[in-house]
């Protein structure tokens, strides 16, 4: 080839390289990220009182076409309404959900929010009351072991039981917070035959459900424990789907025998954990390598805290659950036995893998918890009052119903609904309400840099009784000295008697130090707008003007503002949608965008 030949065949070659660049460019794959979520805290629903499972509003980039939202290894309903968008996806808080961080996964990749949703649970006395040793007439045959889920997403709940010869039962709620169940037969797989948990044709005995999502597709994987020590994965074959399609055995895992898995982040790093009860009566613990992975082939046994640490160990054929019994934030080990007793551990410390010695579960007598032999516990809050249910299988077949005993003669002094911390550039902004208050003389707020060492902010003071819903804010107008900050109340009766609430926690999104525009928060917002001008700033006529996206004003005012946040006076109800606010004062004119829900 000649010199002039080579020289026009490099040049064509590198015009290629240079054309196609910017196609390549186009079609890069854009992951999602998380900026925030709203509100921070909020129940999973108490149906008697009125309170409806709280709404999470996530925010953020590339978060079209989400497929799943997890809460702590469960499961969030992505809602319809409002829609998913770029920006944001609205999703539901599960009946048995944990504190934790969502983690959200798209068809492009996955994101982890900074801090931690925290569930409000009312707290009972700590002692169990039978409801029925036959929940439902339900006879599985021998050695049931259930687990609970909502496999259409109709809101009733699925309960799914597994016996000796490896099927698995589903019996579906009759309606919702309803007692009544019916028994709907076994699970079948795609093909339409029933679903046994097999190896090579040779029946597995006694099959152990959980219910995930493993991998963040937003079909739920059943996680099957079997005899053999083996845990095996089946996967809806659709969304919304009542089959499963095989997917096979998780790789390199054998945990003892006759083993039973069950799903938690213990550490909160993002990463699911594998608590796995066998014959042995200890909890192996196996983490995912990598978000919406595998499992590691290495386990380590779940142990007491100290220098004396012990192995944990209910005497043999532990099955293991995980729960906020008392919404402390601290994650708690409900573990099923063959005594038939039903033992309780806490953990030591946030994100800790230690927990406390397991003692036996009782009755408001201080009887042991008994249902013969093999307890399976599950925990399912059947009637949606907040407070979570033991449904336990056991050795004959049977489910037992457990429900926690709540004092009605010492009612707690204030019922709290909601807590919640706002980041934005003049501190946190903090509003709590209350559904009832008896003698109730104060709210301390109190607030901590690590979570664990709190100080006393300001008191704000309480309604005394009342039986009404009242609502409470406070501006902390300190800047965030640290990544994430912590807040709890402490409220006190007139006696002195005090109480806390949950732990909530808020990221340093917005500095007050650096921040240069005016401030507009909760974004996206419902019935209040609050709205500050940057810090530093004294106090100055500024017109507020509200748009909706033709250019229309929809709201006018003219406040005396400052750093301060205020509170927008007399801003109508607004249909949802996007809104441009915009804050005039002598300096000029700016603006952005704010979301309505």
């Amino acid at each position: 080839m000649s010199l002039s030949l080579l020289h026009s065949a490099r040049t064509t070659a590198l015009l290629s390289t240079v054309l196609l660049f910017p196609l390549a460019s186009l079609a890069q794959v854009i992951s999602p990220t998380i900026v925030s979520f709203t509100p921070t805290s909020g129940s999973s629903g108490q149906a008697p009182q009125g309170i409806a499972a709280t709404t999470v509003t996530i925010t953020g980039t590339a978060l079209s076409n989400t497929l799943s939202v997890l809460l702590n290894g469960q499961q969030m309903r992505i809602l319809a309404s409002p829609a998913n968008t770029a920006t944001s996806v609205s999703v539901q808080v599960p009946r048995e959900a944990i504190t934790g961080y969502l983690r959200v996964t798209t068809a492009n990749g996955t994101a982890l929010s900074a801090s931690k949703f925290t569930v409000t649970r009312p707290a009972g006395t700590g002692f169990l009351r039978l409801v029925t040793n036959s929940f439902n007439a339900f006879d599985a045959g021998t050695y049931s072991t259930a687990a609970s889920t909502d496999l259409d997403h109709d809101g009733l709940i699925d309960l799914l039981v597994g016996e000796t010869t490896g099927t698995i039962y589903r019996l579906e709620q009759a309606s919702a917070n309803s007692s009544t169940f019916t028994n709907l037969g076994q699970l079948k797989l795609a093909s339409g035959t029933t679903l046994v948990n097999d190896v090579a044709g040779a029946t597995r005995e006694y099959a152990k459900p959980v219910v995930t999502d493993m991998d963040g597709d937003g079909l739920l994987d059943l996680l099957v424990g079997g005899e053999d020590g083996t845990i095996t994965r089946y996967e809806q074959s659709a969304m919304n789907a009542l089959t499963f399609t095989t997917i096979g055995t998780l790789p390199g895992i054998t945990a003892g025998s006759t083993v039973k898995p069950s799903i938690v982040d213990l550490d909160g790093d993002g990463l699911l954990d594998m608590l796995v009860g066998g014959a042995d009566g200890t909890v192996r613990r196996y983490e995912q390598t990598t978000a919406n992975g595998a499992f590691s082939t290495t386990s380590t046994n779940l142990t007491t805290a100290g220098t004396t640490a012990t192995t944990i160990d209910v005497g043999g054929y532990s099955k293991p659950v995980f729960t906020d019994l008392d919404g402390d934030g601290l994650i708690d080990m409900i573990v099923g036995s063959q005594d038939g007793y039903i033992y309780q551990a806490e953990q030591t410390a946030a994100n800790a893998a230690t927990f406390s010695t397991p003692v036996q579960m009782t009755d408001v007598n201080k009887t042991a918890v008994d249902v013969g032999g093999f307890a399976a516990p599950a925990l399912v809050d059947v009637d949606g009052d907040g407070y979570l249910d033991l449904l336990v299988g056991n050795d004959i077949g049977t489910i037992y119903q457990y429900e926690q005993v709540v004092s009605v003669a010492s009612p707690l002094p204030v019922q709290l609904t909601s807590f919640t911390a706002q980041a934005a550039t003049t501190g946190t902004l903090l509003r709590w309400t209350t559904a009832q208050e008896l003698n109730s003389a104060k709210f301390v707020v109190e607030r901590s840099e690590n979570g664990t060492s709190f100080v006393a902010v300001t008191e704000v003071a309480a309604a005394g009784t009342s039986t009404i819903t009242r609502a409470y804010q406070y501006q902390d107008g300190t800047t965030l000295g640290a990544a994430v900050r912590y807040y709890r109340l402490r409220q006190v009766d007139f006696d002195g008697t005090t109480t806390y609430s949950s732990v909530v926690a808020v990221a340093a999104t917005v500095s007050a130090v650096t921040a240069t525009a005016p401030a507009a928060y909760p974004n996206p917002f419902t019935n209040e707008l609050t709205v500050a001008l940057p810090a530093g700033s004294g106090v100055q006529a500024t017109g507020i003007a509200l748009l909706d996206l033709r250019g229309q004003v929809v709201y006018r005012a003219t406040l005396q503002l400052s750093a301060a946040a205020k509170v927008l006076p007399a801003l109508p109800q607004l249909p949802a949608g996007l809104y441009v606010l915009q804050m005039t004062t002598a300096a000029g004119t700016t603006s952005q965008r704010v979301s309505c829900q």
